[in-house]
């Protein structure tokens, strides 16, 4: 990952930025980002750029399910308010909350029934 200054700049992070590698898939790449205290996943889409209208509709999407109480990684946008950050390099980059995910227990007792 080469563009570790690109971001700190569009963030504006004045903190140390440690990088490691998450998952990899079809699309892209996830980075976790330690920046402080603070966890992010950088996606790195290596595909064609999202469209606005589609990033607006996730958005939204997103926006209503958290209102309703579902818990999800938020997006952030950059110092200029966009969501979509070109990358050195010609890919594509979004930033969102890290998520530690775990397996469930559907056995256990607090797990809904229905």
């Amino acid at each position: 990952m080469n563009f570790v200054a690109h971001v700190r700049e569009a963030f504006e992070w004045d903190q140390d930025v440690v990088v490691s590698a998450g998952s990899r898939g079809a699309l892209g790449q996830i980075w976790r980002l330690d920046v402080g205290s603070a966890r992010y996943a950088l996606k790195e889409i290596f595909a064609e750029s999202p469209s606005e209208a589609l990033i607006e509709a996730e958005l939204a999407f997103t926006r209503r399910a958290a209102e309703a109480g579902v818990r999800l990684p938020a997006s952030h946008p950059d110092r200029e308010g966009r969501y979509l950050l070109s990358a050195p390099g010609g890919t594509w980059l979004r930033l969102y909350d890290w998520v530690d995910l775990q397996p469930i227990d559907l056995t256990a007792q607090g797990t809904p029934r229905e």
